[in-house]
C-alpha cells in the first residue's frame, strides 16, 4: 500500500499530506532518495505553519531506551544470519554497542546518585558533555576515566561498523529472492544505530555539547527514566535523546530549496 501511495504522490499534479509526511520527506531526500517519499514539486503551501517546527522537531528526534537498542541488535543479528554473514567481525560488533550502552548508563548512574526514590530519578536529565566535564569528584574518576579513554574511540568503532554492515547488507538483499524482510529490517536497524552513535560520539567532543549533522544542530542528552523489569517491578533506567535544536537547515536543504516557491499560512502567526 505504502509503495502504491507513493507511485500516485508521484504521478499526481496536487498532493494534500500532512506536516508529519512532509518531514519524513525531507529526511527521505537528506538520504538522498531520488523524488523523496512524495516526488518532486514546484510550490509547496504550509497551512497552520505554525506548528510544522514543533513537528519537524519532533520527527527529527532520535529517543531511545537501552532494552529498545537491544532489541534493534537482535533485528540486525536476525537479518545478518539471514543473509548468511554471521561471523565474528559482527559477534565484535555486538559486544561494542552493548558495552558504549553500559558504560553511558554506569556513568548516569554515577553522575545522579544510584540512591535517588524512582520520582526523582526519573526526573534527570544531563548532556553527556557535561557528564565527561564534571568530574573532579573521586568517586566519579573510575567511571569518568572509562568515558574520556574508552567511549569516543569504541562509539567510532560502532557508528562506522553500522554503517559499513548496512551497505554490505544493501549489497546482499539485492540478490535475494527470499527473507528480504528481516535484511531489510536489518539495514533500517544499522541506519538507525549508526545515526545515534555518531551523534553521541560527536556530541562528547564538542565545546559545548552540540553537533552539525543531518541538516541541524543537536544536543545529546541522557535522562533517567522508570521503567519495569521482567516481574513487573520499577527500575531504574536511562533514555538516550538527539534533540536537534535547529531546524532551519534542515527545512532549507532539504524542502524550501527543492520548490520554486513556499507559501506558509497561519491565523496566529505574528506579524513582525
Amino acid at each position: 500500500w505504502s509503495a502504491r501511495a507513493r507511485m500516485k504522490a508521484a504521478n499526481s499534479d496536487i498532493v494534500i499530506t500532512s506536516h508529519t509526511m512532509l518531514q519524513v520527506h525531507g529526511e527521505f531526500i537528506q538520504q538522498g532518495v531520488d523524488g523523496g517519499l512524495l516526488g518532486e514539486f514546484h510550490h509547496i503551501i504550509v497551512d497552520e505553519a505554525h506548528s510544522l517546527e514543533r513537528i519537524v522537531v519532533d520527527g527529527s528526534t532520535l529517543e531511545v531506551a537501552p532494552w529498545e537498542l537491544f532489541q534493534k541488535i537482535n533485528t540486525i543479528t536476525k537479518g545478518v544470519e539471514r543473509a548468511g554473514k554471521y561471523g565474528n567481525e559482527n559477534a565484535q560488533l555486538d559486544k561494542r554497542t552493548r558495552d558504549s550502552i553500559t558504560i553511558i548508563q554506569d556513568i548516569f548512574s554515577h553522575q545522579v546518585g544510584r540512591d535517588l526514590d524512582m520520582k526523582e530519578w526519573g526526573r534527570q536529565s544531563i548532556g553527556l558533555k557535561q557528564i565527561w566535564i564534571s568530574g573532579a569528584s573521586a568517586s566519579h574518576a573510575m567511571a569518568l576515566d572509562a568515558y574520556e579513554n574508552t567511549l569516543p574511540p569504541m562509539l567510532e568503532d560502532v557508528w562506522k561498523g553500522y554503517t559499513q554492515l548496512a551497505d554490505d547488507l544493501s549489497r546482499e538483499v539485492a540478490n535475494m529472492t527470499t527473507g528480504r524482510g528481516k535484511v531489510n529490517k536489518a539495514i533500517a536497524a544499522c541506519r538507525y544505530l549508526s545515526r545515534l552513535f555518531w551523534l553521541v560520539g560527536q556530541s562528547v567532543t564538542t565545546r559545548d555539547g552540540t553537533c552539525e549533522g543531518y541538516g541541524t544542530t543537536f544536543a545529546v542528552f541522557a535522562d533517567g527514566y522508570v521503567g519495569r523489569d521482567m516481574n513487573g517491578r520499577d527500575k531504574q533506567d536511562i533514555r538516550l535523546r538527539a534533540v536537534p535544536l535547529d531546524v532551519s537547515q534542515f527545512l532549507k536543504r532539504n524542502l524550501w530549496s527543492k520548490a520554486r516557491s513556499t507559501t506558509m499560512i497561519s491565523a496566529t502567526l505574528r506579524d513582525y
